[in-house]
């Protein structure tokens, strides 16, 4: 996954908390993957995630991620993630 020039990354905030954002570690999207695939994973409107995702951002509680796909992050409210809390204490990521 190409990542975002951190001056881009530093600017941006979560559309739901208005909180800075990170990148989730190669865990948190490893497991997020393995939910996606057993359509586990949902939306914060309840929809089913479906496709695999590249990377993702999460925001400073843990509790909201923003896909990546095709190095585009989906920064739509209602498409963001509900991390499932079982997943919140994977280690973030650090820039």
């Amino acid at each position: 996954m190409t990542e975002l020039d951190p001056d881009v990354l530093a600017l941006m905030r979560c559309p739901v908390t208005r909180t800075a954002l990170h990148y989730g570690s190669p865990a948190l999207l490893d497991a997020l993957n393995q939910a996606i695939g057993n359509r586990t994973l949902t939306n914060r409107i309840g929809q089913t995630i479906s496709g695999e995702i590249d990377g993702v951002l999460v925001n400073e509680t843990g509790e909201i991620g923003l896909a990546i796909r095709s190095q585009i992050v989906q920064l739509i409210a209602e498409e963001s993630i509900a991390i499932p809390e079982s997943l919140r204490s994977i280690t973030p990521a650090q820039e």
